[in-house]
């Protein structure tokens, strides 16, 4: 099942709870910021995400796995986020 842009967004900003999560594109690819809602501070950002990437539920998960672990290095090497907001489970696709 092919999921559309608003469904694959929803699903990915969802996943980094406590933290806000932010999906946008241009054209064909995707832009996606993780920050701390209080503050704007900004954890991870990456762009330049092909949204062709984003059809399944497969790649969803594999793209938000990649980015849980982009985030858990750089707050290790950054010493920002506590680790237990970083907790791993899995990405929910109920209700979607």
């Amino acid at each position: 099942m092919a999921f559309t842009f608003g469904t694959a967004r929803a699903i990915v900003e969802s996943s980094f709870m406590p933290l806000s999560c932010r999906c946008s594109h241009e054209s064909s690819s995707a832009r996606i910021r993780i920050y701390d809602a209080a503050t704007g501070e900004p954890h991870l950002v990456v762009a330049g995400i092909s949204i062709h990437r984003l059809n399944t539920s497969h790649e969803i998960r594999k793209l938000v796995g990649e980015l849980r672990y982009e985030l858990e290095f750089c707050a290790l090497q950054l010493n920002r986020i506590p680790r237990p907001l970083l907790k791993k489970g899995p990405v929910s696709l109920q209700g979607l």
